[in-house]
C-alpha cells in the first residue's frame, strides 16, 4: 500500500454535543500489515444521552474508572505526529478529539490525514451509499459490532487496503492537513422545553429499536404505545409524521414486510436526515438558495456566507419553503436540540413533508459538488 504508518482511528461519543469521547478504537497498518490494534474507553466527564448508548451500549457505569480525556492522550499522542491518521468519514472522529484537546487546553499540532468515505465516493460506482456498513457489504469485509470504535477500525482499515487494491490510488492525492484548534469548549447552559425533551426521548427510542438493523411487530407496538401516551405532543415534527404512519400500518392489526420497511426507512430518514446520498445533482451556485447550519471546517459560517453570495448564491438566514440547499456545518453545533442535527434541519424536514424539494446536505458533500 505505502510505506506510510497509517493510524485508523474511530471515536464514539457519550451524547449529542460531539465535544467529547467515551470510547477509541486504533489499528495501526504498515506495509499493508497490521501491527497493532488499541481499544480504550474514556470517561468523558460529562453526561450521557440515552440514544447514544443505544447505539454503542457504553454508559457512565462502563466508564467510571476509565482513563480521562488527558490520562488517554499520553498514550495515543504519539499516533499524531509520525502517522498517517486515517478514517471513514473522519472529520466527524477529528472534530470529536478537537474540541476534546481545546477542553482540556492541550496543544497538539496539525496531523495529516485521509478519509475512506472520500476515497470511496471518488472511486466506487456500485453502491447505494457510502456509510461504512454498506461499503463493507459491497467488498464483503467483516463488520463484527458496528459502533464499537475497534471493530469500525479494523472494517475501515480492511476497506483502506481494498481501495488501495482495487482502484490503484495515490493515496498522495487524499492526504490532508487537519489543524487542531479552536476555541475553548465551554459547557452548555441551555436548557430544553417539556415538548423539546419528550421529542428527544422519541428519538431515543427511535435510536434504540433501529440501532440492529431489524424492527420487530413487538418494537413497533411499542412506539405506538408511546405515542399514544404522549398526544400532547401533537402539532409537532416528527411524532405527528410518525403516530400517522403507525396508525396506517396498525389498522388492520396486520404488519406485512413493505410495511415494515417502509416504518424502519421512515425511523432512520428522521434519525439520520443529512446523509451524502441526498445530494442528487451537480451544485450551481448562480441563483442557488442556500441556508447554513451548524459549525464548520473549511471556515467561519460568516466568512462561508460572504463567499457563497461572491459566486452568485443567495444566502439565507433561516429555512425558508424555497430554500434549494441547506448545507449541514462538519462540526456540528452544541445548541443543536435534535444531537446531530437543529431547528433549521427539522424545519427543512417539516417543509419537504408538505411538498417542498430542500436539499440536506454535509459540509464535505457541498463543497466536493460546488467544486471548491
Amino acid at each position: 500500500m505505502t510505506d506510510l504508518k497509517i493510524a485508523v482511528i474511530d471515536v464514539e461519543t457519550p451524547n449529542g454535543n460531539n465535544d467529547s469521547i467515551c470510547s477509541i478504537g486504533i489499528t495501526v497498518i504498515e506495509n499493508n500489515n497490521v501491527t497493532e490494534e488499541k481499544y480504550f474507553l474514556v470517561n468523558p466527564e460529562t453526561n450521557f444521552d440515552y440514544r447514544c448508548i443505544k447505539i454503542h451500549g457504553i454508559s457512565e457505569k462502563d466508564v467510571a474508572d476509565a482513563f480521562t480525556f488527558p490520562e488517554l492522550w499520553e498514550r495515543i499522542k504519539v499516533y499524531f505526529s509520525g502517522y498517517l491518521l486515517a478514517g471513514h468519514n473522519f472529520t466527524f472522529d477529528l472534530s470529536c478529539i478537537n474540541k476534546s484537546l481545546k477542553k482540556y487546553n492541550i496543544d497538539v499540532s496539525p496531523s495529516y490525514y485521509i478519509d475512506t468515505y472520500t476515497i470511496a465516493k471518488e472511486n466506487v460506482t456500485n453502491t447505494n451509499d457510502y456509510k461504512l456498513t454498506t461499503l463493507c457489504n459491497t467488498f464483503n469485509i467483516e463488520l463484527k459490532n458496528h459502533h464499537n470504535s475497534l471493530d469500525d477500525c479494523r472494517a475501515t482499515a480492511n476497506l483502506l487496503k481494498e481501495l488501495m487494491s482495487k482502484y490503484e490510488i495515490d493515496i498522495d492525492n487524499y492526504i490532508k492537513q487537519y489543524p487542531f484548534k479552536g476555541k475553548t469548549i465551554k459547557k452548555s447552559k441551555r436548557t430544553y422545553s417539556d415538548t423539546t425533551r419528550s421529542l428527544q426521548e422519541l428519538q431515543g427510542i427511535l435510536f434504540g429499536i433501529t440501532c440492529d438493523g431489524i424492527l420487530s411487530d413487538d418494537e413497533i407496538y411499542a412506539i405506538q404505545k408511546w405515542a399514544t401516551n404522549h398526544k400532547e405532543l401533537k402539532g409537532n415534527f416528527p411524532y405527528d409524521k410518525i403516530y400517522s404512519a403507525i396508525e396506517d400500518v396498525l389498522e388492520d392489526n396486520i404488519i406485512t414486510e413493505d410495511e415494515r420497511d417502509y416504518l424502519f426507512s421512515l425511523f432512520n430518514n428522521i434519525l439520520n436526515p443529512v446523509e451524502s446520498d441526498n445530494l442528487t445533482e451537480e451544485i450551481s451556485l448562480k441563483g442557488a438558495i442556500i441556508c447554513l447550519t451548524g459549525d464548520f471546517e473549511c471556515m467561519s459560517k460568516n466568512d462561508f456566507e460572504i463567499t457563497l453570495s461572491s459566486r452568485g448564491a443567495i444566502v439565507k438566514k433561516n429555512v425558508v419553503k424555497d430554500l434549494n440547499y441547506l448545507v449541514v456545518g462538519n462540526k456540528g453545533s452544541q445548541q443543536w436540540s435534535q444531537g446531530n442535527y437543529g431547528n433549521k434541519v427539522k424545519k427543512a424536514m417539516q417543509y419537504n413533508e408538505k411538498g417542498c424539494n430542500i436539499q440536506i446536505i454535509p459540509e464535505t458533500d457541498f463543497l466536493i459538488s460546488i467544486g471548491y
